[in-house]
């Protein structure tokens, strides 16, 4: 005849079970929540940061009154910013050789991302005059750039404090609608895919 337990062992048995239970929900969930929680509560950040651009701290939410314009009329708010990291360049009304290779290289940038460049999508701001014809050439060498202008309720520009404009400066938000990160003029395209690759390496968002 074999033994019941009695209810001291039960008890026991079940104290041990939630104490497993437990350990296992730390070892697997304890990171992510850490992370989340000085990402989004908290302006703690490692000293020895290793970021080649110029970090918000901390990060901005955009504004509500966002309205941008596409060439054939549409109008675009702040939801799109979201589910995908975004690189903002704010050009000048007329396109010159500075501007090309402003585009050029965070072209080259995102081509360099390889599978993960499907998270990430491109916007350069231009007056609405000739944001028609950038669009076109875009279309035809580079359609992964999205050729938009700020609406005449948009506060965008004002908002990235980006006028005057210039192309070589872009402006990186995350896929919930927050400025994360400023590449000034001069900025390193290897120091920027550095960044990039570590942030999607490390983000389950976007």
């Amino acid at each position: 005849m074999s033994a019941h337990p009695s209810n001291a062992d039960t008890a026991a048995i079940a104290r041990r079970n939630r104490k497993q239970f437990w350990m296992l929900v730390a070892v697997f969930f304890g990171p992510m929540f850490v992370a989340m929680a000085l990402y989004f509560g908290t302006d703690i950040r490692p000293t020895d940061q290793t970021n080649h651009g110029v970090l918000n701290v901390p990060a901005q939410p955009l504004p509500d009154t966002v309205a941008l314009q596409t060439p054939a009329g549409e109008t675009l708010d702040r939801s799109a910013f979201e589910d995908h990291w975004t690189l903002v360049q704010v050009l000048p009304e007329v396109c010159d050789a500075d501007c090309e290779q402003g585009l050029y290289l965070s072209r080259q940038l995102w081509l360099s991302l390889d599978r993960r460049r499907v998270r990430v999508q491109r916007y350069a701001l231009i007056d609405g005059t000739a944001a028609a014809a950038l669009a076109e050439e875009a279309a035809r060498v580079d359609p992964n750039l999205e050729v938009l202008s700020p609406g005449p309720d948009d506060t965008l520009l004002d908002f990235f404090d980006a006028r005057p404009a210039n192309a070589m400066e872009v402006y990186l938000v995350d896929p919930i609608g927050n400025w994360v990160m400023t590449y000034p003029p001069g900025w390193e395209p290897a120091g920027m895919l550095k960044d990039m690759k570590k942030l999607l390496k490390i983000s389950r968002i976007g």
